[in-house]
């Protein structure tokens, strides 16, 4: 999908998702079990990872196959094969436990094993399964054989749209946002449906959850409040995690809506720093550069129109492990912001946070700057590296416990 046109599809999306709030089902209030942490409290270990990578594919120089333009995910299989979605060339790639290549999985296009603007990378032990931004899965077996292609599911319930993830038997976890109710508000919380769809197309309906905070100024549509907490979600084999980032209470739920576990961290707000509204006008203008001038005139205005959270939020991404534990960024705008990457990266070191399948706060990990996280297991993480000059690579980094 071309700058353009991907960001034109978000002001879409931020059109839709202005609505008031409605009646916010308190599932998540009735947790079986509460783990809480006071401002001071420490997690039960600090863990590491080593410089030296386990793995490192591409790069400045790397050429052919190993030279990637926008990552969308990364794998890694039990064997220590890494299969890498490159969405500038609509494939997976997958390279063996030393980085060498050994073959391609779909390719551009509409029919079964292709995709139209891949975008998600997902693994199910050593099953591998792909979207693109239709909506389609594709499920390969680790020696590249096609599995099953599906379509893109008929959503029932009104609104629904956004895939958020999968469960370990492919049932879908999605989102939608219901029709506007009150158009005139000048600021307001949009609420946002959660869904579980098995693979026969089942719908059940999980949760209502307040998400994006939106504003109207100067007379115009309204627009999301850059930087802004959010509700953020993610399955971890046969559950699902989610929180809103205005504070660090995250609940894990089985896959039929039921409360498990609930995490609280007591997390300080920090004022969200002034370089975050500049970087967000050079961003938002260098991503859409090739528009016309009209076009550029028009996202100049959009530029000025918009407001601006007050305070960052309690945590950043979310991201489930091989190991079924829950890994919790910190915020930094740098990482949350929509630009044409699929898989933002932040300029600094990130301290993560990692979460047991009973809650507990277990470790804290900083992985290094501008490296994004992309899946984890008990002794390795990986994900997607770039340089200063955005030159991508995929890296495995040893993680020690002690």
């Amino acid at each position: 999908m071309g700058i353009a046109r991907l960001q034109c599809a978000r002001v879409v999306l931020w059109l839709v998702m202005a609505s008031s709030v409605g009646a916010v089902d308190s599932r998540a209030q009735s947790a079986a079990k509460v783990v809480h942490y006071n401002a001071g409290d420490r997690p039960a270990e600090q863990w590491r990872v080593v410089n030296a990578p386990l793995l490192t594919i591409g790069g400045e120089n790397g050429d052919g196959p190993t030279a990637f333009a926008n990552v969308a995910g990364v794998a890694r299989l039990s064997d220590g094969s890494v299969v890498v979605a490159d969405a500038g060339a609509q494939e997976l790639r997958v390279f063996d436990a030393t980085g060498r290549f050994v073959r391609r999985m779909g390719r551009r296009g509409r029919g079964p094993g292709e995709f139209d603007g891949l975008r998600d990378l997902a693994h199910v032990g050593d099953t591998i399964a792909a979207s693109d931004r239709s909506g389609r899965l594709q499920l390969f077996a680790p020696d590249g054989a096609l599995l099953r292609s599906v379509a893109r599911p008929t959503y029932r319930t009104p609104s629904v749209a956004f895939q958020l993830g999968w469960f370990s038997d492919w049932s879908l976890l999605a989102a939608g946002f219901p029709p506007p109710t009150d158009t005139t508000a000048s600021r307001q919380l949009a609420p946002m449906l959660l869904v579980r769809i098995d693979p026969t197309g089942r719908e059940q309906v999980l949760d209502t959850v307040p998400s994006f905070e939106v504003a109207r100024t100067g007379g115009g549509p309204p627009m999301p409040v850059q930087f802004a907490a959010t509700y953020r979600a993610v399955t971890v084999g046969n559950r699902y995690c989610g929180g809103h980032q205005r504070a660090f209470v995250i609940t894990c739920f089985d896959r039929d809506g039921r409360a498990l576990v609930r995490t609280e961290r007591a997390v300080p707000s920090a004022p969200l720093p002034d370089e975050a509204r500049e970087y967000f006008r050079t961003t938002t203008l260098r991503a859409n550069a090739s528009l016309p001038a009209s076009a550029q005139a028009q996202l100049r205005e959009m530029i000025r129109l918009t407001q601006f959270a007050d305070h960052g939020s309690a945590f950043g991404v979310l991201r489930g492990a091989t190991t079924g534990e829950l890994w919790v960024a910190p915020f930094d705008y740098r990482a949350s912001m929509i630009n044409q990457l699929l898989v933002p990266t932040s300029d600094v070191p990130q301290r993560w946070s990692v979460l047991g399948g009973d809650g507990r706060w277990l470790a804290e990990v900083t992985l290094p700057a501008r490296f994004a996280l992309l899946d984890a297991g008990r002794d390795w993480v990986a994900g997607v590296q770039r340089d200063a000059d955005d030159v991508e690579s995929v890296v495995v980094l040893r993680l020690q416990r002690p």
